[in-house]
């Protein structure tokens, strides 16, 4: 059977909704690992593909990296979201792919205007890990086991070395992205069927620890 026509909701109407439900949860709460494995894409993990499947459709261009745009992911998302590709930055509702310096710089991307910015890039990244949440919390007095963490702890810190498989050159994107907040780029990171988010609302800050509040 022809790859494009599978890997879609079994389900449609309840998967739909318990996807949308997973990532509005994940955007809620940044830094926690929903699940998210409704959907399976030709080069695309569990949780990207499910992302893809319940948030792209016709008015949503989809940027990927030119080398995995293959012709059985062009079909698959053809198929089964309407959503067009586009290599062109400048157009992408979403984009979407494994971390790697295509993505740069950041700026490419829509950042939204003042009177809509909503209207700016998804950022899907594929990463080679999510164990334990992306980055995980210096224990401390007060702090809570994951993965129930609140982002907003006051004791709340967390080690950079605790996100493998994602650049360090990734941290100032962060940072300087929440600075343009109302404006700039919504991030979902991915791993098989886990995602998280770390939505433009959130302040990240680089020292010698990642420290989000």
């Amino acid at each position: 059977m022809d790859g494009a026509l599978t890997g879609g909701f079994a389900d449609p109407a309840r998967d739909a909704a318990r996807a949308f439900r997973a990532a509005l949860d994940a955007m809620s709460r940044p830094g926690r690992v929903v699940k998210l494995d409704a959907a399976e894409a030709p080069g695309l993990g569990p949780a990207a593909a499910t992302l893809l499947l319940v948030l792209a459709d016709q008015t949503t261009p989809v940027w990927i990296p030119e080398d995995q745009r293959t012709e059985a992911l062009l079909r698959w998302i053809a198929f089964h979201t309407g959503a067009p590709v586009t290599g062109d930055k400048a157009q992408a509702a979403f984009a979407v792919g494994e971390f790697r310096r295509d993505f740069f710089p950041f700026e490419e991307f829509p950042q939204g205007t003042p009177d809509y910015p909503d209207r700016s890039t998804t950022v899907i990244l594929e990463c080679p890990t999510l164990t334990g949440g992306w980055i995980m919390p210096i224990s401390g007095p007060g702090v809570p086991p994951l993965p129930d963490v609140p982002l907003d702890h006051p004791d709340f810190r967390w080690h950079r070395e605790a996100s493998p498989g994602v650049s360090k050159k990734l941290y100032p994107v962060l940072r300087d992205n929440h600075a343009r907040y109302p404006l700039g780029l919504d991030f979902f990171f991915t791993c098989r069927d886990g995602a998280l988010a770390l939505p433009r609302s959130t302040q990240v800050e680089v020292e010698d620890i990642l420290r989000c509040t």
